[in-house]
C-alpha cells in the first residue's frame, strides 16, 4: 500500500481530459480518500476501469495500479481486432513497475494550476499537445480537421 508523501498537495475529486485522445477516448481520474483512485478511459469501445493508490511527491502524483481481476480480463481472439486493440491502447497497458527515487508507479502525472498533465507511459516525457480531430466543417474544406491542441486533465468535481 502506498502512502503520500506531501499532505499539503491535495488532488482529491474528478479529472478529466479536456477532449477526446485520438478523437475517441475520454480519461477520467477519480481522487479518492485513502490515496485510493479509480482510472476511467471510456469511448467508442468498451469502458476500462482501473483501480489503484496514489501517492504525491513534490508536484508528482504517481499511480500504481491494482492487478486486473480474473474476471475483468478479456480475451480477444488472435485476428485484426487485436492488433487494432493493441495499437490503441498498449500505452494504457504497461503493467510494469517503473522506479523514480524509490517510487514504485505504472504511470505519473504533472500537478499544475489545478490541472493534472500527462506524462507518455513508454517514454516518460511530458505530453504538452496531442492531435485533436474536429468534425467542424467549412463551405471550402468540409470533411474531419486534425489540429494540435494542448492536453491535460482538468478538475470537473
Amino acid at each position: 500500500m502506498l502512502l503520500s508523501s506531501c499532505a499539503s498537495k491535495n488532488i482529491k475529486g474528478t479529472y478529466q481530459s479536456i477532449f477526446a485522445d485520438a478523437g475517441m477516448f475520454i480519461t477520467t481520474i477519480n481522487f479518492k480518500t485513502e490515496n485510493k483512485f479509480e482510472y476511467i478511459i471510456s469511448g467508442d469501445l468498451p469502458d476500462r476501469n482501473f483501480t489503484g493508490y496514489y501517492q504525491i511527491k513534490e508536484n508528482i502524483v504517481y499511480l500504481k495500479f491494482d492487478p486486473p481481476k480474473e474476471e475483468d480480463i478479456v480475451n480477444i481472439p488472435n485476428d485484426s481486432i487485436k492488433s487494432i486493440d493493441l495499437i490503441l491502447f498498449d500505452d494504457y497497458h504497461d503493467f510494469a513497475l517503473k522506479n523514480d527515487n524509490g517510487m514504485e508507479y505504472h504511470q505519473k502525472l504533472l500537478i499544475r494550476k489545478n490541472k493534472l498533465l500527462v506524462y507518455r507511459i513508454a517514454s516518460e516525457e511530458l505530453i504538452k499537445r496531442i492531435k485533436k480531430y474536429s468534425e467542424n466543417n467549412n463551405f471550402l474544406f468540409p470533411g474531419t480537421k486534425v489540429k494540435t491542441k494542448r492536453y491535460f486533465l482538468k478538475k470537473i468535481d
